[in-house]
């Protein structure tokens, strides 16, 4: 009885697209019959340069030319300040990660004798979440929540020497 109740909920869920947030998100845990509804109230953009981990510091030559590709999901998480309209938040980027392995993102390294090293331009799509926590059906409290996730990156050469 209680698989087919939950199963029935998740349609209706899927149909009314409700956003339901998981207990990791929350900072107190949710209690046995809690659960939650998240809705996006605001949405910026933000831009921040980086520096893909694998490079050297002497930056990249190919003679003939080639590619080099840059990972997002690899690398080094940084923390970053943004200044949204409803007031400051702070956010874990990756730098990302640059190798001659095939990846989402590709540069394309000329044929000379110029070393260069990668930078990417990553936009964010910063969304502020409003969380209300429903016990048994019946409203508890609301929080809000940051969230931030890649939205593109263009990758470009600056030339080292």
């Amino acid at each position: 009885m209680k698989k087919t109740i939950s199963i029935i909920l998740s349609i209706l869920l899927i149909i009314c697209n409700v956003n339901i947030v998981s207990a990791k998100n929350n900072e107190n845990l949710l209690r046995y019959g809690e659960y939650e509804k998240a809705q996006t109230v605001a949405t910026e953009y933000v831009t921040k340069t980086t520096v893909p981990e694998g490079q050297l510091p002497t930056g990249i030559n190919m003679r003939t030319g080639g590619s080099v590709y840059v990972d997002f999901t690899k690398g080094s998480s940084i923390s970053i300040g943004i200044g949204a309209s409803w007031g400051h938040i702070s956010v874990s980027i990756s730098v990302g990660f640059a190798s001659e392995s095939p990846a989402a993102y590709a540069v394309n390294i000329p044929a000379d004798n110029h070393y260069y090293r990668i930078k990417a331009d990553q936009t964010y799509k910063i969304e502020h979440c409003k969380v209300d926590v429903y016990q048994y059906g019946q409203y508890q409290y609301t929080y809000y929540h940051d969230l931030a996730t890649l939205d593109s990156a263009s990758l470009y050469l600056v030339m080292v020497k």
